[in-house]
């Protein structure tokens, strides 16, 4: 199986209009996968658009760092960028990284200030 582009993967706490906010934000994006970590303890997505995303289920917070690793064990894409729930990508956000990782090949992390 092929590796995709670009997948990101975002962190859930406790607001659904800001997850929202953000997936409407990653629609724009060129992005094949979104992994939504739920880090939530008393989580309900019910509510939230995610037709075009994955959530991941951890049995209670697991943190940030832990649930990166976990996020990462999962995406299958070639570069992979980690993002807050309330981080709203502007549109052409994730292009100009995947063209700054293909004009620079010897680097092997991108990020954006």
């Amino acid at each position: 199986m092929a590796l995709s582009k670009a997948g990101i993967i975002a962190f859930y706490t406790s607001k659904p209009a800001t997850l929202d906010h953000c997936i409407m934000c990653l629609e724009k994006q060129s992005a094949q996968r979104v992994l939504i970590v739920d880090n939530s303890e008393e989580a309900d997505l019910s509510t939230t658009d995610l037709a075009n995303a994955e959530i991941l289920h951890p049995s209670e917070n697991i943190g940030f760092g832990v649930g990166a690793n976990l996020g990462i064990t999962k995406a299958d894409s070639e570069f992979t960028q980690l993002l807050n729930p309330d981080a709203f990508p502007e549109l052409g956000w994730l292009d100009t990284l995947l063209n700054a990782a293909d004009a620079n090949p010897q680097c092997a992390a991108f990020g954006c200030v």
